[in-house]
């Protein structure tokens, strides 16, 4: 079975690998100094993180519009950067888990969303890597 490595350069796999590793310990970190996640966004280049962008709602409370305004903020900014990825609280309808999802997408084409389901306890979020999960996102900020 192909994955999106087997058609990535190194570059893009670079860019996203460090755009899902950075994100997700932001989240994580959120999670466990304010038991909230508000929406956040992060760019790469040259397997860098390179730029971050919180929602201005509040924690815990990610609405339609925070989403937008940050994908529309990528979208206005993407000649600078390789890859763009947003980070949000959601809700796993199986199970009625929490996860943090955060979406990724690298100019080369390569759209992804992962998610790694957690549970809030009183010394922070229990949020196992295996537990990941990922699959194939939209294009968003280079549409095709």
């Amino acid at each position: 079975m192909e994955t999106w490595r087997d058609t990535a350069s190194p570059a893009a796999q670079a860019d996203l690998d460090a755009l899902l590793d950075s994100c997700l310990g932001q989240a994580i970190d959120h999670l466990a100094k304010r038991r909230a996640l508000a929406p956040f966004a992060q760019t790469a280049a040259g397997g860098q993180v390179v730029a971050m962008a919180m929602a201005q709602g509040e924690p815990g409370g990610t609405t339609a519009d925070d989403l937008a305004t940050l994908w529309d903020g990528l979208r206005a900014g993407r000649d600078g950067y390789a890859a763009v990825a947003v980070a949000a609280d959601v809700r796993l309808p199986e199970g009625r888990t929490d996860a943090v999802r955060v979406e990724l997408e690298h100019k080369e084409g390569i759209a992804l969303v992962v998610f790694l389901p957690y549970k809030l306890r009183r010394s922070g979020p229990k949020a196992p890597p295996e537990n990941l999960i990922a699959t194939r996102g939209r294009r968003v900020v280079w549409p095709e």
